[in-house]
């Protein structure tokens, strides 16, 4: 039987596509890394290739895999010209230290309090030379110091990403073996630029929750969950996890019982 003619016109510009020298990035299933994806692949038309970094740690890994491989397929069936390549999987756990990098980051840690994911990914974009690999982080005050345009508050979003150019001699300098391209909007501008160019109802399939319930849904009280209700989405999370972000928000309140307020967190998991 003969192959349809626009599914033969799909599978060739999938090959081309294969066969173009692809953007490398750094994908975790989440609002930030997605939403590039997608607007490379679905509207620029580019090729990409996915890595993720597997935290056997991370109590939400499971949804975080499950969530890419079906992303995965839809997106690919979607694009007319670009493609998501096979993901690349890198372990947290088998980073080799790397002294410079582990000195830099220990003065990032006490001067500017970042988290430690950084240490391992610029370990490992060492170990496989993945230098300039896109790591996405929303518009946010923290990072201002990667590019001087950030603290004139301008919010656009940028096909070009932000590549730091840092004195080797400081700790930020970490920051040089990525660039940045979501560093210039915020959670809510991407929502609005999906929805403005057709790719809005695959970037709410995103996962964000940390600490997923016994359910696998979002908690409502992780650092990620209070981020998406800061940030302008909280409608992402559903009315029960809304729920458990105010119980726990009232519990921090009180002046004390530790144990009381780590006692209520896991029941509110436990739904």
């Amino acid at each position: 039987m003969q192959e349809p003619t626009a599914t033969r016109a799909i599978s060739v510009a999938h090959a081309e596509a294969e066969r173009q020298p692809r953007r490398v990035v750094f994908w975790t299933g989440g609002w930030d890394s997605t939403f590039r994806v997608l607007d490379l692949v679905l509207h620029h038309g580019e090729s990409i290739a996915p890595v993720y970094v597997r935290d056997e740690t991370r109590q939400s890994l499971e949804q975080e895999t499950q969530v890419m491989d079906r992303l995965r397929q839809l997106i690919n069936q979607r694009a007319s010209h670009g493609h998501l390549g096979e993901l690349q999987v890198l372990s947290a756990q088998t980073t080799e230290p790397d002294p410079e990098l582990r000195q830099k980051y220990a003065e990032l840690v006490r001067t500017r309090g970042i988290g430690e994911q950084y240490i391992w990914l610029a370990e490992l974009v060492r170990q496989h030379d993945l230098q300039g690999i896109e790591v996405c982080v929303q518009y946010n005050e923290d990072f201002f110091f990667l590019d001087p345009d950030l603290t004139q508050g301008r919010r656009e979003y940028r096909l070009k990403p932000v590549h730091p150019a840092l004195d080797e001699a400081t700790p930020e300098s970490l920051f040089n073996l990525f660039s940045f391209p979501t560093l210039h909007i915020g959670k809510a501008e991407m929502r609005e630029y999906a929805k403005k160019h057709g790719f809005l109802d695959l970037l709410e399939q995103t996962w964000f929750c940390h600490m997923p319930t016994r359910s696998g849904q979002p908690c409502g009280f992780c650092v990620p969950c209070r981020m998406v209700v800061s940030k302008g989405v909280g409608d992402r999370l559903p009315w029960r996890a809304r729920f458990n972000g105010g119980v726990v928000s009232a519990l921090e309140h009180l002046p004390r019982g530790y144990r009381f307020k780590r006692w209520c967190k896991r029941k509110l998991r436990g739904y």
